[in-house]
């Protein structure tokens, strides 16, 4: 791998990750977004990079099946001037074949931004952004939310997502479900146990 060409955006939810994504995009034809299929409901985003901020630019996303991660090399390997990747909501990705398809990227030289969650709302490790992030050299981009904590008037920045209600699997949604929060009120806020992939 070549970590100089790797960078990460993480950060719990509602950090504006994919906000931070879309800006590395260039509109010259060198660079391809995708987005993990199962994400393409929420903000009624379809195939699309979008922020929950409607007034943000839209990038144009391939949707990629969860389970077959090879279908972002099958397209990049087609299209000659592609020389930077995106890829949204990484975290839902299994983490083996990923860290395999980002070695075959950089190895060709193509730059490669990930963004997406480090952990679940229970706060165990998620994905394969936390082993991406162990690499010497990678470039990392931590980002923070707003704390929902003291009727969002808490100062502190957010680091964990939380969940509003108990649900023993991952839902993919957005504020009717999740929240973000500092430290400090991760215990008042989280209503749930763990749960599975």
């Amino acid at each position: 791998m070549r970590p100089e060409l790797l960078t990460v955006i993480y950060g719990c939810m509602f950090a504006e990750k994919t906000k931070r994504l879309i800006e590395h995009h260039r509109p010259d034809g060198t660079t391809v977004a995708f987005k993990p299929d199962i994400d393409a409901d929420r903000y009624q985003s379809g195939a699309m990079l979008a922020s929950k901020d409607p007034k943000f630019p839209r990038v144009p996303a391939i949707l990629v099946p969860v389970d077959n991660v090879s279908v972002i090399w099958q397209e990049v390997a087609r299209m000659d001037e592609v020389t930077r990747v995106l890829i949204d909501e990484a975290n839902f990705f299994p983490t083996k074949e990923f860290i395999e398809l980002i070695e075959l990227l950089t190895s060709r030289s193509i730059e490669v931004v990930v963004a997406g969650l480090t952990h679940f709302a229970s706060k165990e490790p998620w994905g394969p952004l936390p082993e991406l992030l162990k690499i010497p050299g990678v470039q990392v981009k931590h980002v923070f939310a707003e704390c929902d904590g003291k009727g969002r008037k808490c100062p502190k920045p957010a680091i964990w997502s939380y969940q509003k209600f108990p649900h023993d699997k991952v839902l993919v949604d957005g504020e009717s479900a999740y929240g973000a929060t500092c430290d400090e009120h991760y215990s008042v806020l989280h209503q749930g146990e763990r749960y599975d992939e």
